[in-house]
């Protein structure tokens, strides 16, 4: 679905692979060293996404390649480009041909639950979404948040006109352009923009099995 690219350069973000050449440990006797080539991205906000971010959510932190599951890495193979990885996605989302982020991180965010055995607290993992605003202005609204599973095994990506499916249910979704969605192995999760003054923002679609693109 993407494909490993070098270091792109776009108006408001840098999306970067970043190359590691290493090598295992000693070999026996006889036998030669091997190398290896590690990838890992890096996200970087403009300053005025970047302090929106901060303000909202101070110990916000994008996860990075070496939070994903291996298995899950091996089922969605690595899909950073100049716009879009496992944890970040950048598009126009609120219409006003100015980019927006989406992000999807930790920020020490922990949920008190009552239960049978007592109050519990679970930690919770965040989608944000920073939008612009005004002509240099940004604000953060909040995706969605889910309880954490650790590593991560589930990823962003913005999509293409389609027909999202749930199998179990027999019910069918009418995708929109833009719609963003978290894939896993499981299927998709996919939360549709509902306008500035909609509440909520986001609408969280109901979870749905698989997804094909219009035309396809």
């Amino acid at each position: 679905m993407f494909r490993k690219l070098p270091c792109s350069f776009a108006a408001l973000f840098l999306l970067c692979p970043v190359a590691v050449v290493s090598s295992d440990k000693t070999p026996p006797a006889g036998q030669p060293r091997r190398g290896y080539v590690k990838y890992s991205y890096q996200v970087i906000l403009p300053d005025a996404m970047l302090n929106a971010l901060k303000e909202h959510s101070p110990a916000f932190r994008i996860f990075g390649l070496e939070d994903y599951d291996g298995d899950f890495r091996k089922s969605a193979p690595l899909t950073f480009s100049s716009t879009a990885c496992y944890s970040a996605v950048f598009t126009d989302i609120n219409g006003d041909n100015r980019d927006d982020a989406v992000l999807f991180g930790e920020a020490d965010l922990w949920i008190e639950h009552r239960s049978v055995k007592g109050t519990v607290k679970e930690e919770y993992f965040s989608t944000l979404a920073v939008l612009s605003e005004g002509t240099t202005g940004y604000r953060v609204v909040q995706v969605s948040r889910g309880i954490a599973h650790r590593p991560v095994k589930k990823g962003l990506t913005v999509l293409a006109a389609g027909t999202a499916v749930d199998d179990w249910y027999r019910t069918t979704v009418a995708v929109e352009e833009g719609d963003l969605a978290w894939f896993m192995a499981e299927g998709v999760h996919i939360f549709r923009w509902r306008g500035r003054d909609a509440i909520p923002e986001f609408e969280v679609l109901p979870p749905l099995t698989s997804y094909q693109r219009k035309g396809k």
